[in-house]
């Protein structure tokens, strides 16, 4: 299979798997998920990743968790909300607002092959 071009433009690309993938027995994986959704928030790409894995049963995409991309959305006015479908105005102002908002440097980010975090928390406080 051949990699799609959108792939160059992902903040991601080459990035440590396990803020996308949280290890298997991690008793809170939102945890895990916190720090992917920290790149996937203002990522240039989050659309065709998302419909990427759509069908997935693990792992984030486009900023949504498995069970976020399953479930419409029943909340307004957060930008996960308008990916997961919801066109309010609320939501895709909320959207909008955070796509505008300062991307984190992906040079901040362990690279695939670095230690794995033992404290997910430890992570965010170290990108943000």
């Amino acid at each position: 299979m051949e990699t799609p071009d959108w792939i160059r433009d992902a903040p991601c690309r080459g990035k440590a798997q396990f803020m996308w993938y949280p290890p298997m027995e991690a008793k809170d994986p939102n945890q895990w998920y916190e720090m992917g959704r920290v790149v996937c928030a203002t990522c240039p790409v989050w659309e065709p990743c998302l419909k990427v894995g759509q069908d997935e049963k693990w792992g984030m995409f486009g900023g949504l968790t498995p069970k976020e991309r399953k479930k419409p959305s029943t909340a307004h006015g957060k930008w996960e909300d308008y990916r997961r479908g919801c066109r309010c105005g609320k939501c895709w102002l909320a959207h909008e607002e955070r796509m505008l908002s300062e991307p984190i440097d992906p040079d901040l980010l362990p690279n695939q092959g670095d230690p794995e975090y033992d404290e997910p928390s430890r992570m965010l406080f170290d990108i943000l």
